[in-house]
């Protein structure tokens, strides 16, 4: 859920995944890398360029190594593509570069447009959107934006009343959550100068193409980072495409072939470890995952896990070198004044089970292990990655390691 606030300067993902973001931006008087993408039917690159490196670098800054934690690089691009669009001359190419856009405005429009197009024809992602305003009239080419890209309208809303605002905004994150996410926002969080709120929500449901038999996961140990404890380990013997190298290996879950979706998960292998594979996840190795890959029959041990984590965007951008974002009033978001980015928030939810992403009432085939099957055996702190493979797009990446 993605939200945008501004205020007035003088007052001073079976998976299940969604998430939360929320954007404020302050009435008050980035830098990036190169990415290799497609080029979308404007002319510009698509939003599948810089995916990787965007999602692996936010993936990286926000890492919480106490914790586990997933988050999903695209709803942070795909609100700063509508904010692209308000951005003043000092500001826009530090926008571009920040998050892989084209230099035309409209080019980053369309590819947006494009984007949630395609993830709303998907049955099995649900992507939402809603603005919120206080009294005075928003920009026309950020109104337009919203419209095209997020088909909303801004509805009205009296910030200053707290509570009111925090019920409307919970809410609406339960609905379009599914209910995996809920009292994402306290009435500490808004402030009462606030002026806008843009939010965007991404639920994803999907089966695995080869369920997990429910009567063959049993308690096993797992090597947290913090230390051993028993977790529900799922077991299946299934083709998949398969990856290896010194340092770890990796698998790729699909989910239901009509889902259009799969899960990455990339494990260290047993003399090796968490943080040397930390270290590996590249843009570059992804794409050598992609290209590298073959078909092998594996004895896979996956456990049943659930992460719930919310974390700091504005936090993680700076880390990513894009300080600029927030030190100028660069946003021409109202007709009559401008305004600067204030804090961000992501909040998210991953389950993860024997049916895929969302428990369903299914019967599953076991297969028998075979002794010449690949060993693929997650007993140990590992990365997963869920991405849209027929646009090339990154939805979420974490990482499971320690215990509560």
């Amino acid at each position: 859920l993605a939200v945008v606030t501004m205020k007035l300067a003088a007052a001073g993902f079976v998976a299940t995944a969604a998430l939360l973001l929320v954007l404020c931006i302050t009435v008050a008087e980035g830098q990036g890398t190169t990415g290799t993408g497609t080029i979308g039917t404007n002319g510009g690159p698509d939003l599948s360029f810089g995916d990787a490196d965007f999602s692996v670098q936010y993936f990286k800054q926000s890492f919480n190594a106490s914790g586990n934690s997933v988050v999903s690089p695209l709803a942070v691009r795909l609100a700063f593509s509508a904010l692209y669009q308000v951005t003043d001359s000092g500001t826009r190419e530090a926008v571009q570069r920040a998050f892989y856009l084209p230099s035309a405005v409209s080019d980053a429009r369309a590819n947006a447009e494009q984007l949630v197009s395609d993830l709303e024809q998907s049955r099995f992602l649900n992507v939402s959107f809603a603005l919120l305003q206080s009294e005075g009239q928003l920009s026309q080419e950020l109104e337009d934006a919203a419209r095209a890209i997020f088909r909303v309208k801004p509805r009205t809303v009296v910030f200053a009343n707290r509570r009111a605002v925090v019920e409307d905004v919970n809410e609406w994150a339960v609905q379009v959550t599914g209910g995996r996410i809920r009292d994402y926002l306290a009435e500490s969080d808004i402030d009462v100068n606030a002026e806008l709120m843009l939010l965007n929500a991404l639920h994803m449901r999907a089966d695995w193409a080869q369920k997990f038999a429910m009567e063959q996961t049993v308690g096993q140990t797992f090597q947290f980072r913090n230390g051993p404890a028993s977790v529900e380990m799922m077991s299946v013997a299934l083709e998949v495409l398969y990856y290896a190298q010194p340092k770890f290996h990796a698998v790729q879950l699909p989910y239901s072939e009509e889902s259009d979706l799969t899960m990455w998960i990339l494990l260290p292998h047993r003399d090796g470890t968490f943080e040397e594979l930390f270290e590996l996840l590249s843009a570059e190795l992804l794409d050598e995952l992609e290209t590298s890959v073959a078909p092998k029959m594996v004895d896979l041990w996956l456990p049943k896990f659930t992460i719930e984590d919310s974390h700091d965007a504005r936090d993680v951008l700076k880390r990513m070198g894009h300080e600029t974002l927030f030190d100028r009033e660069g946003f021409a978001v109202f007709r009559d004044h401008k305004s600067m980015l204030g804090a961000l928030k992501q909040s998210t939810f991953v389950q993860v089970d024997e049916n895929g992403t969302e428990a369903a009432a299914v019967t599953s085939v076991g297969t028998k292990f075979r002794v010449r099957n690949t060993q693929f055996r997650v007993d140990r702190p590992f990365i997963f990655i869920i991405k849209k493979l027929s646009i090339d797009t990154i939805l979420f990446v974490g990482h499971y390691s320690n215990h509560n």
